[in-house]
């Protein structure tokens, strides 16, 4: 199981960019919903499209910026697994070409702020990181 920490979204803009920068206490899932982003992870260029999905893991450093004339609009999600081992030979990109994990990346945020004990993040993130784990790779970089 997994425990969600934090839903956001990053507003459709263009130039957004965050340096160098790692997650010690948690896991971070990027869902791109428009435009595309890159990111410099494990001495790989990595980049994201509309339909795709990025994974940090915890204490993994990367730096990520917009690019293409398209605005970059995201939704991340912040968690953290019970058992790392599980998920830490997950690859750090995946194809989500029937827009489940879009869907799925959604419903959490539109479900509000997380409040202790509803449950429905924790839910939508298994089942969202249970898409992701089943996913195809799309094993290109940049």
């Amino acid at each position: 199981m997994f425990t969600c920490l934090h839903v956001g979204r990053v507003a459709p803009q263009r130039g957004w960019a965050m340096a160098a920068h790692s997650h010690q206490q948690f896991w971070e899932l990027i869902v791109v919903l428009a435009g595309e982003l890159e990111t410099k992870i494990a001495g790989q260029t990595l980049l994201g499209r509309e339909g795709e999905v990025l994974l940090y893991p915890r204490g993994m450093e990367h730096v990520e910026r917009a690019r293409g004339s398209q605005s970059l609009e995201t939704i991340f999600i912040t968690w953290v697994p019970r058992r790392e081992k599980a998920v830490q030979d997950w690859p750090l990109t995946r194809s989500d070409p029937m827009g489940r994990m879009r869907m799925l990346a959604t419903w959490m945020h539109e479900a509000g702020p997380l409040r202790h004990g509803d449950g429905i993040h924790d839910h939508l993130l298994a089942a969202l990181l249970h898409a992701y784990s089943i996913g195809r790779n799309r094993g290109k970089t940049r």
